[in-house]
């Protein structure tokens, strides 16, 4: 008889430990010492500038190395263009493209969520659109910046991140025609942006 108890504790025991196990919620924050991942997203740049953000990196023991591309698709106001004696040559408008390298040491905040501190260099080019002249001045135009700020990101499920990106930067570099370029439109060289998407990590 006391076979046959003890058996149907250790059953018991067996079966309830089991079943702790199975409800048991995944961790989906969880992750490797050494992670891929590329994601994508929207990118506002102050005041008026927006486009599509590429992302793509790797983590290690928590240091992060990310690489960025922004396509921009707004316009800016158009840029007149004068010879040395003052007599009108063209209107254009641009959009920009920039290529971006940023480290970061990646902070573990529990539940799914990661803030990671970040400094990066930034390079960006000009795309013109000829609007009236012959010459597309200004086009290819280019520059540079430096900047700070922060990669948040959330796991709601396993593989994927939701991510924001919030940085500032400061112009260290610029060519003649970037800087009239970003002087008479509404845009600037350096500032706040912003950036959010998804990314898949593994």
């Amino acid at each position: 008889m006391r076979k046959i108890l003890l058996i149907f504790l250790v059953v018991l025991v067996g079966s309830k430990v089991s079943a702790e196990t199975k409800t048991q919620p995944k961790d989906n924050s969880k992750q490797r010492p050494f992670s891929f991942y590329v994601g994508m997203g929207g990118n506002y740049f102050a005041p008026s500038s927006a486009g599509l953000t590429f992302v793509a990196g790797t983590i290690f023991h928590h240091h992060d190395l990310q690489l960025g591309y922004t396509l921009g698709l707004t316009e800016s106001d158009p840029v007149h263009w004068y010879n040395d004696a003052g007599v009108w040559q063209s209107s254009n408008t641009f959009q920009q493209r920039s290529f971006a390298v940023r480290y970061g040491y990646q902070l573990d905040l529990k539940h799914g969520l990661f803030l990671t501190p970040q400094a990066g260099y930034t390079f960006s080019k000009l795309h013109g659109n000829l609007k009236e002249g012959t010459v597309n001045y200004g086009d290819g135009a280019k520059a540079s910046c430096l900047a700070l700020g922060v990669k948040l990101t959330y796991a709601p499920v396993k593989y994927c991140d939701i991510f924001l990106i919030p940085e500032y930067s400061v112009a260290v570099s610029q060519d003649a025609y970037y800087k009239h370029s970003a002087e008479y439109s509404n845009y600037a060289l350096g500032g706040f942006a912003l950036s959010a998407g998804v990314m898949f990590r593994y």
